[in-house]
């Protein structure tokens, strides 16, 4: 999907899990309070019953694949995990590229097999990815971005400043 819209979507719930896998573009993630920036190349996962909205950032298209999946999928990840940045792991980015291109050759049904068999390796990818956490484990989505950012950006001269405006938060926030 992609959308170009500035509002983004009003907090709801689902009655089945929800992956959302964003090709382009920026959003913030809010869930039951939590807060999170994502950025192209991460993962939001969203368990049933959970409220949440999607705002779009820095008017970008937001391009993004959505699935809809049974409970028992997500039953072996963490509660906690609900945002994973991918943008340095090569496996899981792999998996969601392979979908551009089969969807490019596949008939339909042939296509829904395949993402079916990416869907469940890209889970237990985040399983494995989750399970290297120490246990209690909770990463800020502020320094998770922040530390995102700057990796984005090494090669160029970075401020407090600018990494603060992309943050959307003020410097004393992000020293305290």
């Amino acid at each position: 999907y992609k959308q170009m819209d500035t509002d983004g979507f009003p907090p709801h719930t689902h009655d089945c899990c929800e992956l959302i896998y964003l090709k382009n573009g920026s959003v913030s993630y809010l869930a039951e309070g939590r807060h999170y920036i994502v950025e192209a190349g991460s993962c939001i996962l969203t368990r049933p019953g959970i409220r949440h909205t999607i705002r779009f950032r820095d008017n970008a298209v937001y391009d993004r694949y959505v699935f809809l999946l049974d409970r028992s999928l997500f039953d072996p990840l963490p509660e906690s995990l609900e945002v994973l940045n991918l943008k340095s792991n090569a496996i899981v980015q792999e998996l969601f590229h392979k979908m551009d291109f089969y969807a490019d050759y596949l008939e339909q049904n042939s296509l829904e097999t395949v993402i079916r068999n990416l869907i469940e390796e890209a889970l237990l990818n985040f399983k494995i990815i989750s399970a290297r956490q120490p246990a209690g484990y909770t990463a800020n989505p502020i320094i998770t971005e922040a530390v995102s950012y700057i990796t984005t950006h090494l090669q160029e001269p970075i401020t407090l400043e600018a990494l603060c405006a992309h943050l959307h938060i003020t410097k004393s926030y992000l020293h305290r």
